[in-house]
């Protein structure tokens, strides 16, 4: 049998015991029982140490200080042997005094919680609006007046005045506590006082008092937690405040504002953009639609453009050399009006080629397309070619061009030179 529970009358009062043994038969010569060795080993710290750690395993740290308290009790539902009842009340600064400054009254006192107490303690409420428990103020005081954070008062030593308990039922064996157990905790310039009934089957020994500080720790620990949380919450709710704000203010700010606003994230997203920048970045769109249109346009236009000159330039050769041979094929006026017309053609070609290449040549600069590099080349070779681009234009008007090279430029012994 292990962990057994029972409960001696020892020490003085009736005492909540565990017992684990063995019952080891004992046989005579021929193996027949003649009795029973029974070895028993007391558990009780043992088993009381369990319940007591799981207790304290239990006391989540709260989430906020609304239901901070609602949840510590609810972590001590388990064990209602050690801790049959439970109260709860704070007492804020008073004008800049600490707590234990300061003279309870019974109109300084908030009720906050309570556990294990009966139907008859109805009037506890967390409005406030309940009158104070007098009783208890004697076991507040003494607690304010010792400034620890764990004080204990015990029946046995008269610190627990007599009758303090009357008309009341808890939770556990429904005995009268024989000790209680305040302990206060501080948090936001408030200061807590958690009155705890302690076991009237065990004395507060050793064991008792590990539990009772390791509890007292932990919700030190858990209030000071909980108090962090909220006001980093109230922190992020002030900021997301003032952010709003700001992003208000900056919007009404671009609203009115004609020229172009707007932020945008480190990844290059947009975040806000005001009227004038959307209508600024319309029509920059539009403008580069615009723009690939024209060169497309322009590229298609190219082609014909080709075989008009070609065409002109052909017509234009053939009327001068029909000229040229005193052809009578073909009259004169007829032979030179056409040469007029092609020649007009080819004017109006140029002139138009002239263009579309412009456009394209701005096109490449915009999108940074055009490349500038110097390059080696004979200058009497360059003028040459250039010379011979007009040539046909040059017989057209009856001009005589001659090239030549001076003997200053061959004495230099130029041949090459690096130009754009």
């Amino acid at each position: 049998m292990e962990d057994g529970e029972f409960f001696f009358d020892r020490n003085g009062y009736i005492e909540e015991t565990y017992l684990s043994w063995n019952m080891i038969p004992m046989r005579d010569d021929d193996g027949k029982t003649e009795g029973f060795w029974n070895t028993v080993f007391e558990t009780t710290r043992e088993k009381l140490a369990q319940r007591r750690i799981k207790t304290l395993i239990q006391l989540a740290s709260p989430p906020t200080m609304i239901s901070f308290w609602d949840e510590i009790l609810e972590g001590f539902e388990s064990n209602e042997r050690d801790l049959p009842f439970a109260l709860v009340y704070s007492i804020p600064e008073c004008n800049g005094r600490s707590a234990q400054d300061a003279m309870f009254s019974e109109g300084d006192f908030r009720f906050e919680a309570a556990l294990g107490l009966d139907a008859k303690e109805s009037n506890y409420r967390r409005d406030g609006s309940r009158p104070f428990e007098e009783r208890f103020l004697p076991l507040l005081r003494k607690a304010q007046s010792r400034l620890e954070s764990i004080c204990v008062f015990s029946a046995s030593d008269e610190s627990l005045p007599k009758g303090i308990f009357h008309g009341l039922q808890w939770r556990g064996f429904g005995e009268e506590p024989q000790s209680v157990a305040v302990i206060s905790v501080k948090a936001r310039g408030i200061e807590y006082y958690l009155l705890l009934g302690l076991n009237p089957r065990k004395a507060y020994d050793g064991d008792y008092e590990q539990f009772i500080e390791l509890l007292n720790r932990q919700l030190a620990t858990s209030i000071t937690s909980a108090d962090l949380m909220d006001q980093a919450r109230i922190n992020q709710a002030k900021l997301s405040r003032q952010v709003a704000d700001g992003e208000a203010r900056f919007k009404i700010m671009t609203e009115t504002n004609p020229a172009g606003m707007f932020y945008i994230s480190p990844q290059g997203e947009v975040l806000y953009a005001n009227d004038t920048s959307t209508g600024m970045g319309l029509t920059v769109a539009a403008r580069k639609s615009q723009e690939r249109f024209m060169d497309i346009t322009s590229h298609e236009m190219r082609n014909p453009l080709s075989a008009i000159l070609q065409s002109a330039d052909g017509i234009v050769s053939s009327m001068l050399e029909l000229e040229s041979t005193n052809s009578k094929d073909v009259p004169s006026e007829i032979a030179q009006s056409t040469l007029e017309a092609a020649q007009t053609v080819m004017l109006c070609a140029q002139h138009q080629a002239r263009i579309i290449n412009d456009v394209l040549t701005l096109s490449k600069l915009d999108s940074a397309m055009v490349q500038i590099a110097p390059i080696a080349v004979e200058p009497d070779t360059v003028v040459q070619a250039t010379l011979d681009m007009f040539s046909r234009e040059l017989a057209s008007l009856d001009i005589d061009l001659d090239f030549r090279l001076e003997d200053t430029y061959k004495k230099r012994g130029i041949e090459w030179v690096r130009t754009f």
